[in-house]
């Protein structure tokens, strides 16, 4: 997705909602207001964020949620921090600070728990998701949205779209830092993915779609940010079928950390996990590293990726020892 589309997206929640099929109803006031329900509670929500759309950013949502005849209420801010890595590849930081108040609004939150662990894990994905489809212009926009809601799209493409989209006849990208375009010197990680690729093909979407990324890339932020990627799905499936729990809210630290207490993985693939957890917090955060870093991340990811194709086989995942 590119950052234009991402910033837009974000700052249209009742747009972003609609296209997520979010248990979050809401109706625009203005341009920074909204109003609506989330699991048939009434919200407001203001959204902070500034105007520059061609470098990196932060965006702040702010919601107030209230229990009739003020019963309780929840106060969350939604910490968005965006960078731009390609022309539609964008990183997406989220950090999310929620305070409950009063007593029935936390056993409602108690007895919904699972339901909200739910919707919050599917948060980052599917603000990409709309993101994409908003950018793509995409048919289901005009039988999800309204007349009002596709006009604010229209408005800002007309605005904007030139502006980010076109490229005079003739002109040349900016070169970016850690963009290279020979071959990275992960080369041989990716030449490894690809051979792994036929393996997974049909048989488990997530990780087919984020092998085809990360072996097209030649970002090394975004490398690194697909191979968490492709992490949390092996994780959410160990948590699955091992751990018989969700993969919930935790940071993927702890849920490793559970994995190895609980022995169901071997430990050279646990210790590749933790490695590749490591190093992927390069990608998710503005720190200077080394573009050698991602290959040490890839290779985690290989010694990951072998063992997984092995022995994921009809949704069961075993610690068996890897075959001579």
């Amino acid at each position: 997705m590119s950052c234009h589309w991402l910033y837009f997206t974000l700052r249209n929640t009742d747009i972003m909602a609609a296209l997520n099929k979010a248990p979050l109803l809401l109706k625009a006031v203005d341009s920074r207001h909204f109003k609506g329900t989330i699991f048939g509670v009434k919200l407001t929500l203001e959204v902070l964020g500034e105007a520059d759309l061609e470098s990196s950013g932060e965006i702040d949502i702010v919601a107030d949620v209230r229990m009739p005849f003020r019963l309780g209420r929840t106060h969350t801010v939604a910490h968005y921090r965006y960078r731009p890595v390609e022309e539609n590849i964008t990183t997406l930081d989220l950090q999310l600070d929620l305070e409950t108040t009063g007593l029935f609004m936390a056993i409602y939150a108690a007895l919904l728990r699972h339901r909200i662990d739910d919707y919050l894990n599917r948060v980052m994905s599917d603000n990409e998701r709309a993101a994409i489809l908003v950018q793509e212009n995409d048919a289901a926009l005009k039988d999800i949205l309204s007349d009002s809601q596709r006009e604010r799209i229209d408005r800002f493409r007309a605005t904007y779209g030139e502006r980010f989209l076109a490229k005079p006849k003739g002109s040349q990208e900016e070169p970016r830092d850690m963009i290279v375009s020979d071959k990275p010197l992960w080369e041989p990680e990716l030449i490894e993915l690809t051979e792994l690729y036929s393996r997974f093909q049909r048989s488990a979407d997530k990780l087919e779609n984020e092998l085809v990324r990360i072996r097209e890339t030649r970002d090394a932020v975004a490398a690194l940010l697909i191979a968490r990627r492709m992490l949390e799905v092996i994780v959410a499936h160990v948590c699955q079928r091992n751990l018989q729990r969700t993969r919930g809210t935790e940071p993927l630290s702890s849920i490793i950390d559970k994995i190895i207490r609980a022995e169901c993985v071997p430990e050279y693939v646990t210790t590749s996990m933790s490695n590749l957890n490591r190093l992927s917090t390069y990608g998710a955060h503005p720190k200077d590293f080394s573009p050698r870093q991602v290959r040490e991340a890839l290779m985690a990811l290989c010694s990951i990726m072998e063992w997984y194709a092995c022995y994921c086989q009809d949704g069961e995942v075993s610690n068996r020892p890897k075959p001579p």
